[in-house]
């Protein structure tokens, strides 16, 4: 991420840009081994809130970097991705009794992109995109480092 963040600066205009988040997602893809799965990745709890229906938003950011992955921040936002963690979730209890701050590992998968990203991202421009990305993702385990 972090040396197609430099390539996007140093592009010499749009097209050129464009192009490298195309690169960025195609090594994405290979980073992944061709899935949207992980495992035992170390985070920094970024974000926790509820939506009003009680809904968990959560969003670490991975130790050691500027990318940011999580769930969506609103329900409507969520009517597709499924990404929110109900109450009835126990991965909702788990994280509960944690704070933002905390180191966690978590598991999970990536949302899948219809874009240029191969893993679904947040960020509505380009640039945001490529500067700080946002995945998208689904919780399967979330546990205190």
């Amino acid at each position: 991420i972090d040396d197609y963040r430099a390539k996007y600066d140093d592009a010499p205009n749009e097209l050129k840009k464009s192009s490298v988040r195309t690169e960025r997602g195609n090594k994405i893809k290979e980073a992944l081994g061709n899935t949207h799965d992980f495992s035992n990745w170390v985070g920094v709890i970024e974000q926790m809130q509820t939506t009003g229906k009680g809904k968990a938003i959560f969003t670490i950011e991975i130790e050691g970097t500027r990318i940011k992955m999580g769930t969506v921040n609103s329900e409507f936002s969520d009517l597709l991705d499924n990404t929110l963690i109900e109450q009835s979730n126990p991965l909702f209890d788990v994280i509960s009794e944690l704070h933002k701050g905390d180191k966690v590992i978590v598991n999970g998968s990536f949302l899948s992109s219809s874009g240029n990203d191969y893993v679904k991202e947040y960020k509505i421009k380009e640039k945001g995109s490529m500067k700080s990305p946002n995945f998208l993702v689904r919780f399967i385990n979330i546990q205190q480092k």
